[in-house]
């Protein structure tokens, strides 16, 4: 008696494992190792399924190609038949079988996207008992897949593209995947700048100008009229503008002379000037800071993370199909 509770206790703590993996890149077989009764393709280069003995896998996150990156996706099949197995790519450049033992069924919803600034995170509901599969694909490399800060166990690495596994901690993993790389480019300091801080000097105040204008009032000889009188002009010379003015004709038989004074006198006009300024020129150099100037393009990522649980999980559970 005491062996068989031994024995119901120790079947009782079995946890998923990860029994092995294939990576292919061509149609052809795959040997599924004892005791496995889940396998898990993570493809790249289509969306769709591959098919494992005839049967078409489950797809259960996908993201379509997207910018400059292929499609990539996570499928499942539920298997009892531990041999050799034939398989169809169905469009994938590369695929990744990874078997596992004691699964039931996987979590919805999955952790996926596309970025193009290099990075992909987001919460996945799971448990500690559970098996998180995940594969990030992007442009540039290194490529970076974690769970908690932790870096994923890998089936597939090259500097593009990574595929993993890892055990939750708690029930929720918080997943990133990155492209990690160091786009070229190079730093420049760009010249400094004059900033100027010319002023207005005031040098010479507002102030009221006077100007006198001196006026002579005169008297010309014209003409002499055909009965013998005289015809005179009467003229107004001002200055400034140094300029004479007609005012009138008349008749006199007396001589006057040419340009005989009747009167001198002044006017005054008051004029207003401005304040007057004067510019004094100053300023200095303000160095400026370094510019990183960049000629590389920015990596782009995607990536797509599943949660696989040993119990059922709600109407995620997927029945076995019959394989022959």
């Amino acid at each position: 008696m005491k062996k068989l509770i031994l024995h119901v206790i120790l079947i009782g703590i079995f946890l998923m494992a990860v029994l092995g993996y294939d990576n292919k890149t061509a149609n052809g077989t795959v040997t599924i190792p004892d005791g496995c009764n889940y396998v898990v393709a993570a493809c790249v280069g289509t969306t769709a399924p591959p098919y494992l003995n005839g049967v078409l896998m489950q797809p259960y996150s996908t993201v379509p190609a997207t910018g400059i990156l292929k499609a990539i996706g996570i499928h499942i099949l539920p298997n009892s038949i531990n041999q050799e197995l034939p398989f169809v790519m169905n469009g994938a450049d590369s695929i990744s079988f990874i078997y596992l033992d004691d699964s039931v069924c996987t979590r919805l919803p999955a952790v996926e996207g596309y970025s193009a600034a290099g990075s992909v995170s987001g919460n996945l509901v799971t448990s500690t008992n559970d098996l998180v599969i995940g594969i990030v694909l992007g442009s540039n490399g290194q490529v970076l897949i974690k769970g908690d800060t932790v870096a994923l166990t890998l089936v597939y690495d090259t500097l593009t593209c990574r595929i993993g596994y890892i055990t939750p901690g708690d029930s929720v993993l918080a997943c990133l995947a990155t492209d990690e790389s160091t786009t070229s480019g190079y730093w420049y300091t760009p010249p400094p700048v004059w900033i100027n801080t010319t002023t207005s000097v005031l040098v010479e105040p507002g102030h009221w100008v006077t100007t006198s204008v001196y006026h002579r009032e005169y008297y010309a000889f014209n003409s002499q009229h055909p009965y013998g009188y005289f015809i005179y002009g009467v003229y107004e010379y001002v200055n400034p503008p140094g300029s004479t003015t007609f005012i009138e004709d008349f008749n006199s038989a007396t001589y006057f002379g040419s340009q005989a004074t009747i009167g001198t006198w002044y006017t005054y006009y008051q004029t207003w000037v401005p304040d007057r300024y004067e510019t004094v020129s100053s300023g200095y150099w303000q160095p400026q800071e370094p510019q990183w100037i960049q000629t590389g393009v920015s990596g782009q990522i995607s990536c797509c993370f599943i949660s696989i649980a040993d119990v059922m999980i709600g109407t995620n559970y997927i029945s076995r199909p019959l394989i022959c």
